[in-house]
C-alpha cells in the first residue's frame, strides 16, 4: 500500500467501504470477480465475510508499519445476542472473520456503531456500546489486541460513571507508544445540569485506565465525534452547544497534557432549540 497517494489512497478506501455496506446489508453478494467501470478505474468486487443480518459496517486502516486495510461489523449472534467481527483485506481478499466480542445486551443502531482502530507496536483497539448492569443506561465497552487482531484481551469499561448515564460516539487515537486515547460524549451531569459533556482517557494494552479529562461541559447531545492523529497529536472535531443555543463544529487538539480550549472550526451560527 505504500505506493498509492494520499488522494488514490482515500479513493480507494471509500470505495472498498461503499462494497462492504452494500454486500453487508444485502440479501447475498455478488459474484466474486464482477467489474465495474468508474471513468479510468476498473473496481473488482470483493464480497465481504460478513452473514446476512450484519449491520455498520467500518473500514480502517493501520498506522505505522502495518498498514492493512480491516473491516469490522457487527453481527447477529441467534436472538438476543451480536457480536463484534473484524477481518483484513489480503491479496485481495477479506480474511476469515475474527470475534472481537460478543453478548446479550449490546445497543446496535445506524447512528453510533463500533469502531476498530489500528494502532503502533502491533497493537489495535475496539469498542462497542452495552446496557449497564442496571439496565437504566449504556456505555462504552472496549477489548485491545496485542497481536495484530489476531486475539482480543478482557473488554473494560471506558469510563469511570457506569450508572443510569448514557455514553457514545467515540473517537478513538493510536499513539506512538503503543497506548490510546479515546473521547466520548457522557451525560453523567445531566440530570444536575441538563448537559451533555464531551470526555476523554487514555488506556493501555492491558485495558488499565489513565485520568479522564473533561473538554467541554456542554456539547451537542447526538453527534457524532471525529478526529485525526497528526505527529502523535489527537486532533477532535464534535459539534458543540452554546448557551443561546447555537451548535456550531468545535475542534480541540490534546499537547500531551491538556486539552485546547475549543474553538469553532467556521461561525456557522447553526441555531437549534432543545
Amino acid at each position: 500500500m505504500r505506493n498509492i497517494q494520499p488522494d488514490s489512497r482515500l479513493l480507494l478506501i471509500f470505495l472498498l467501504w461503499s462494497c462492504a455496506w452494500t454486500t453487508s446489508c444485502s440479501k447475498g453478494p455478488s459474484a466474486t470477480g464482477e467489474h465495474t467501470t468508474l471513468n479510468s478505474l476498473t473496481i473488482t468486487h470483493i464480497p465481504t465475510p460478513s452473514e446476512s443480518g450484519s449491520r455498520v459496517s467500518r473500514l480502517g486502516v493501520g498506522a505505522g508499519d502495518d498498514e492493512r486495510i480491516h473491516l469490522s461489523w457487527v453481527e447477529p449472534i441467534g436472538n438476543k445476542q451480536h457480536a463484534l467481527r473484524l477481518s483484513f483485506l489480503d491479496q485481495g481478499q477479506w480474511s476469515p472473520p475474527k470475534t472481537i466480542a460478543q453478548g446479550p445486551h449490546w445497543m446496535v443502531n445506524w447512528a453510533d456503531f463500533p469502531s476498530v482502530v489500528a494502532g503502533r507496536k502491533n497493537t489495535m483497539a475496539a469498542h462497542w456500546l452495552e446496557l449497564n448492569e442496571n439496565r437504566r443506561g449504556y456505555g462504552v465497552k472496549a477489548s485491545v489486541s496485542s497481536d495484530g487482531g489476531e486475539s482480543w484481551g478482557r473488554s473494560f469499561w471506558l469510563h469511570s460513571e457506569t450508572g443510569s448515564s448514557e455514553h457514545g460516539f467515540v473517537s478513538m487515537f493510536p499513539l506512538n507508544d503503543g497506548t490510546f486515547r479515546a473521547a466520548w460524549l457522557d451525560s453523567r451531569a445531566h440530570d444536575a445540569t441538563g448537559n451533555m459533556q464531551l470526555w476523554s482517557v487514555r488506556f493501555n494494552k492491558k485495558g488499565r485506565l489513565g485520568l479522564e479529562s473533561l473538554i467541554d461541559d456542554r456539547v451537542c447531545d447526538c453527534c457524532d465525534t471525529s478526529g485525526v492523529l497528526i505527529d502523535d497529536r489527537p486532533i477532535l472535531v464534535y459539534r458543540d452547544r452554546g448557551a443561546e443555543e447555537i451548535r456550531d463544529i468545535s475542534l480541540t487538539q490534546f499537547d500531551g497534557a491538556f486539552w485546547s480550549l475549543p474553538q469553532p472550526v467556521h461561525i456557522d451560527q447553526w441555531k437549534v432549540p432543545g
